[in-house]
């Protein structure tokens, strides 16, 4: 039995005696909550002790009411506070990625209430990047701190919905206002557009909730990044901050953040684990606390738990696929589930790519980012040299460099004779691209960004391809960086690209900056002899919803093919939420856009007329809303 780690608790609740002035137990109990408890031989440390034996949180009676009592004792919850303590002393940051209804946000409220309460000056910090989220937590804090026993209150000389400040107010012997007490301080903060909101303060915890879900202009990467310099002081590191996020959440641009700082948690300073032999952050399987399926010793059983998820999973799975994929965000097994996206892609088949490229230790490493610029030389196709610069800002990603590329990643001034026979001659148009463009300036109501990706052909050179080697995605202030960049892109691998034509503007670029002959030429799907469309533009592809699904099929028979050719995580992670309802999926459509072209020079598949063998699995919604394949 563990019932000796609630003595405070105990003895508050069974004592027969008023404990509410006796100073001698307060000490005692002050001393636990700040520096441990050990009993036989176990210890825990004092943030565990302060929120079992005085933390009230909003919990369920045996009528299933909703009321604020004690939380109960749990080995998950132990360890978790373990693992802060641990983080802060190793000058370290901890992100904690769960499913739902275990209990984080009130083990974080709880180490905000400790240090308010037993740090003098202590300056904490709740964030979020929506006030929805920050006020929710802000909220627990203080419903935490107005529970606390009479003997760990502080007097408060503000309590507003975003500031608590602790302390009384007197006025000295010159008549001079003072304050004295503990001068404790809890703020709430949501960046929203601005990362750098707690530089100036010195918190000693910052609490960043819902990282999964985060929003705004401000990345939750460049809000932690501008938060760290706040907890040092000098080279003496007084601060740390919890990262939490749920399953479920993971639904917006913020997710693409947490998952990298989830995998790649040593380059951000967050505390590591091992899993599936890489370094990651903190991740509790669902099924290891699950109310119900643990006893007073603080023991789960994960198999009892788990077997109820999995029912639970198969139940969902009869009422609709996004059911389904609700409850296994929402209560994850591994890191991998928590991080999915509730949609229904009929590229799916592509999540286990991802997982591969995410836990894989070298696939990052081979993509080279960097920027683009012209030499000022010709070569002897009478086209400018571009050169490669490396830089992990760059805009530019590069799995695989053009053949005739040069060690210092400038082209060759002249085509050797190998080359030219095997490039310019047998395998022409080595290298092609497809873009999903747009005609604006940078947008401030989409969030959709302009995109061209490089296709490698098949080819007798090296006897590889069949894969995207390069992309450039982006959404510059100017429309015609945008095109620049595209165009800097082409020439470095002699590309021809196909464009959407329903964007336009890129294709008048092109032709005034004397370029037109890098376009395509419109697929025979296009041409209006096909009954199939009455297309009349000579270039680009024009997608309409009949040619987007025929694409879309050609795409998806390619994808099935070549799983094991996909190295852009960004890409991949598109291609997984990608819907025919949406338009901000511009690296698919790009994407796509290179194997109809593909198709196209290799003559294997553009008849509007024939019917496709491969039937395309696009959804609809039957008479009851749910989503059903057809």
């Amino acid at each position: 039995m563990t019932n000796y780690f609630l003595s405070g608790r105990n003895k508050l609740l069974n004592s027969k005696e008023d404990l509410r002035y006796n100073k001698e137990f307060w000490l005692e109990q002050i001393e636990y909550c700040k520096n441990g408890y050990t009993r036989n031989g176990e210890r825990i440390n004092g943030y565990y002790y302060f929120f079992l034996n005085f933390y009230k949180i909003e919990r369920l009676d045996k009528g299933k009411n909703v009321c604020m009592w004690y939380p109960d004792y749990n080995l998950v919850d132990r360890e978790v506070f373990d693992y802060i303590e641990i983080a802060f002393k190793e000058g370290k940051n901890l992100m904690l990625i769960t499913g739902r209804g275990m209990g984080k946000s009130y083990i974080a409220s709880s180490i905000i209430a400790h240090s308010y309460s037993f740090d003098k000056n202590s300056y904490n910090v709740v964030s979020a990047s929506i006030n929805k989220h920050a006020d929710k937590l802000f909220l627990k804090v203080k419903e935490g701190l107005n529970e606390l026993p009479q003997a760990l209150s502080h007097n408060r000389i503000k309590d507003t919905d975003d500031l608590i400040i602790s302390g009384i107010k007197y006025k000295d012997e010159f008549n001079m206002e003072r304050i004295k007490g503990y001068k404790s301080k809890i703020e709430k903060i949501v960046f929203g557009n601005e990362a750098g909101k707690v530089r100036g303060g010195r918190p000693k915890f910052v609490i960043m909730e819902e990282v999964g879900s985060w929003t705004g202009s401000a990345r939750l990467i460049d809000c932690y990044s501008a938060t760290e310099a706040s907890l040092c002081r000098g080279t003496v590191r007084t601060g740390m901050s919890i990262l939490i996020g749920t399953g479920g959440e993971m639904h917006t641009g913020g997710s693409k953040d947490a998952r990298e700082m989830f995998y790649n948690a040593e380059a951000f300073n967050l505390l590591t684990f091992d899993y599936n032999n890489k370094k990651v952050a903190y991740f509790i399987p669902s099924y290891r606390k699950l109310e119900g399926c643990y006893d007073e010793t603080g023991v789960n059983d994960e198999a009892k738990a788990k077997a109820f998820l999995e029912k639970r999973r198969e139940q969902k799975l009869q009422v609709s696929i996004e059911q389904y994929e609700k409850e296994i965000q929402e209560f994850p097994f591994t890191p991998e589930e928590a991080f999915r996206v509730n949609t229904i892609s009929p590229f799916a088949i592509l999540r286990s790519r991802l997982e591969t490229l995410l836990l894989g230790k070298d696939y990052k490493n081979l993509i080279k980012r960097g920027d683009l610029m012209m030499t000022g030389n010709k070569l002897s196709d009478g086209m400018p040299e571009i050169q490669f610069i490396e830089n992990k800002k760059g805009k530019f990603q590069i799995l695989e460099f053009p053949v005739w590329c040069k060690e210092d990643n400038t082209m060759q001034a002249r085509y050797t004779k190998e080359i030219k026979e095997k490039v310019l001659t047998s395998s022409k148009n080595l290298y092609i691209s497809g873009c999903d463009s747009y005609d604006q300036d940078k947008s401030f109501t989409s969030n959709s960004n302009g995109s061209i990706f490089v296709f490698k052909r098949m080819n007798n050179i090296d006897e590889s391809g069949g894969l995207f080697v390069a992309q450039y995605t982006d959404r510059p202030d100017s429309v015609e960086e945008f095109y620049y960049n595209t165009l800097l892109l082409n020439l470095f691998y002699r590309s021809k690209m196909l464009v959407e034509h329903t964007k336009i503007s890129i294709i008048n670029y092109y032709k005034n900056k004397k370029y037109y002959h890098l376009l395509w030429e419109a697929p025979k799907l296009n041409l209006p002899d096909m009954k199939y469309s009455k297309a009349v533009n000579k270039v680009g592809y024009l997608m309409s919803e009949r040619h987007k699904k025929f694409a879309l099929e050609k795409y998806i028979s390619y994808v099935r093919d070549n799983i094991d050719k996909f190295y852009f995580i960004d890409q991949v992670e598109d291609h997984l939420n990608f819907n025919l309802e949406g338009n901000e999926f511009d690296r698919t459509i790009a994407s796509m856009l290179c194997i109809i072209q593909d198709n196209e020079m290799t003559d294997t598949a553009i008849n509007a007329e024939q019917e496709s063998s491969l039937r395309l699995p696009y959804w609809q919604r039957d008479e009851f809303g749910n989503i059903v394949f057809k």
